[in-house]
């Protein structure tokens, strides 16, 4: 694992020795998908030109959606009321330091940070963002919304595959087994993860001090990247209802996202069992993801190794933030595909029925289906059965 690739001849830009090998492959991902689009959206008939503002769009609203949502998880690590509400306003949104000073962390530190970014607060600001541009361009939202989750599909593999490759922290706790790609150790399998800045690249952001912890980046790249291929293979072209593959894919990245948040590290939202701890001389310490710092300094001082406690001692012990949020979603895209009938396939006379694309008005207007496609060939674009015009029945009287 790899963190940065440094620049040539030992360069410092902006105080980085290197380019973070996660912004490569978000870069990577960002490109592929906005190249698929625009060739979507042409086999659809659709505006391809919209392709670059709507991955624009997602990508920035995306990066501050997943941003609020971050401090709304932490908020009680940014918040701490000790003092007076006014002077506790003043330090959190006008300190820089924020409340830094009694073990929290500060606000606008934390937004700028390259770290901190939750899936779903980025889905969802990405989500009313790209509605909101669709519907001001007065197009079907959903024709391009299923092209849209579908590319989302392949930027979110390459994302977790960046997640992987950098080792950035979001992988899960201690596993009891051994399992190739699917647990893994980050860092140096004896542990010692340097100290030294200058050799940083050459390790992943996160160490697990010798502990094999559950891979849930490549979990979920490998979920994304199947979903993407089941997606140009095969639903693209079976010409559902618009929204069809929008709802497939909350509904698959949805309950991926259920399962792997057992395994991961992340402070329960709504606790059903007793939350991880660890004795240390004799005294119950308890452990919290986003106090992790601070429970290693406090199980420093105790006759134990501060380092590995933490992914050995972790467990899930109740309803994380991103379980609920993908409860959510799955349950609604179910009572969406349902309630819509989106799993019809449109007819014939619907996809004939749509207008050609305006910068091509002699363009002829295809279905999504190759198979209706040849039917109509055959049927002159008259539903099968139907009687014939009144013109031919003079024609056949005479």
């Amino acid at each position: 694992m790899i963190s940065e690739i440094p620049f040539f001849g030992g360069l410092t830009i902006l105080g980085r020795n290197g380019i973070s090998v996660f912004s490569i492959f978000l870069l990577i991902g960002f490109l592929s998908a906005t190249a698929l689009l625009r060739r979507e959206l042409a086999r659809k008939n659709l505006q391809s030109e919209l392709a670059d503002p709507i991955l624009m769009i997602t990508l920035v609203s995306s990066i501050i959606g997943s941003k609020v949502f971050y401090i709304w998880e932490i908020w009680d690590k940014i918040w701490i009321q000790e003092i007076g509400f006014g002077d506790t306003f003043q330090r959190v949104f006008f300190s820089w330091s924020g409340m830094s000073h009694v073990g929290g962390y500060g606000l606008w530190p934390t937004l700028l940070s390259g770290g901190g970014l939750v899936f779903y607060g980025g889905l969802v600001f990405a989500f009313i963002a790209v509605i909101w541009y669709l519907r001001k361009k007065k197009v079907n939202v959903w024709a391009y919304g299923d092209s849209i989750l579908l590319m989302m599909s392949l930027g979110y593999g390459f994302g977790r595959l960046g997640c992987f490759v950098s080792g950035d922290g979001c992988f899960g706790h201690a596993a009891a087994v051994d399992i190739p790609f699917i647990t893994w150790v980050f860092g140096p399998a004896d542990g010692l993860c340097p100290s030294d800045p200058n050799l940083a690249w050459k390790y992943p952001l996160v160490c697990t001090y010798g502990i094999r912890v559950w891979n849930t980046p490549i979990l979920e790249a490998g979920v994304s990247f199947a979903f993407f291929a089941v997606g140009m293979a095969k639903l693209r072209f079976m010409n559902f209802r618009p929204g069809m593959i929008v709802a497939l894919m909350l509904i698959v990245n949805g309950c991926t996202r259920i399962f792997v948040e057992f395994f991961r590290v992340n402070d329960a939202l709504i606790a059903f069992l007793k939350p991880p701890s660890v004795i240390v001389d004799g005294v119950e310490r308890p452990l919290s993801h986003f106090a992790s710092y601070e429970n290693l300094m406090n199980l420093s001082q105790g006759s134990i190794s501060s380092e590995r406690v933490f992914y050995e001692h972790w467990h899930w012990y109740g309803i994380t933030q991103s379980q609920l949020i993908a409860l959510i979603l799955v349950i609604i895209s179910v009572i969406w595909i349902y309630k819509g009938r989106l799993y019809e396939r449109e007819s014939m006379e619907s996809s004939a029925s749509q207008p050609p694309h305006p910068a091509n008005p002699e363009t002829p207007v295809t279905s999504l289906n190759p198979k209706l496609d040849q039917s109509r060939k055959f049927t002159g674009g008259q539903k099968r059965g139907a009687k014939p015009s009144k013109r031919k029945k003079r024609i056949s009287r005479k």
